[in-house]
């Protein structure tokens, strides 16, 4: 058999198992429940053990009446404000990383291939520099062949930097929003990424 050791407000100071019904400890109750969990990160409502997961950081407290972790003085707004520029950053990070247009193609864009964009525009700009004869077959997203001169691999790179300054924009625009003077919870709950 599982208990836990309830303290007022639902936060849980001991969980343990086996071994006797345990004495209650610092003015908290006595509860028996099914399983045990990380008492650093339930809460014990209702008769239900909630589990809410380590804390998002060390500034985090449980808060029983909201159901969740919150940084104590924090307003509801300032953490609907947070999560949904977490929310759009995210967003715009997977953007980045899932492709770009160019010369008609969609070109892969996560890390490694940026790495390797980079290392051949820089063999490009190099045959440019000693007027040596330049050429490359760059596999796209979608398997396809795009064979490019010099020119057209520093455009790649070009292409690349503003398909990205792009998403950062969009973002930028889109975090002002989110924190803006008048913003309201239902406001910042409205934006969100526009659709392509």
């Amino acid at each position: 058999m599982s208990y836990w050791v309830e303290h007022d407000g639902g936060l849980v100071l001991l969980a343990m198992s086996g071994g006797g019904e345990p004495h209650a400890q610092m003015g908290g109750t006595v509860a028996e429940v099914e399983a045990l969990c990380d008492p650093a990160q339930c809460l014990y409502l209702d008769g239900e053990v909630l589990d809410l997961g380590p804390a998002p950081s060390f500034r985090h407290v449980r808060d029983a009446e909201m159901r969740a972790w919150v940084v104590p003085g924090v307003s509801a707004l300032a953490l609907a404000q947070d999560a949904k520029w977490a929310e759009i950053k995210a967003e715009r990070n997977r953007l980045e990383t899932a492709g770009f247009p160019y010369m008609g193609k969609v070109v892969d864009s996560d890390a490694e291939s940026a790495l390797r964009i980079t290392g051949a525009t820089s063999a490009a700009q190099a045959a440019l520099a000693i007027g040596a004869p330049f050429s490359i077959d760059w596999t796209c997203q979608d398997n396809t062949v795009l064979a490019l001169d010099a020119s057209q691999m520093v455009g790649m790179l070009v292409a690349l930097a503003q398909h990205a300054d792009h998403l950062h924009q969009v973002s930028r625009t889109l975090r002002a929003a989110i924190y803006a003077e008048d913003a309201t919870e239902a406001s910042v709950a409205a934006v969100a990424w526009p659709s392509e």
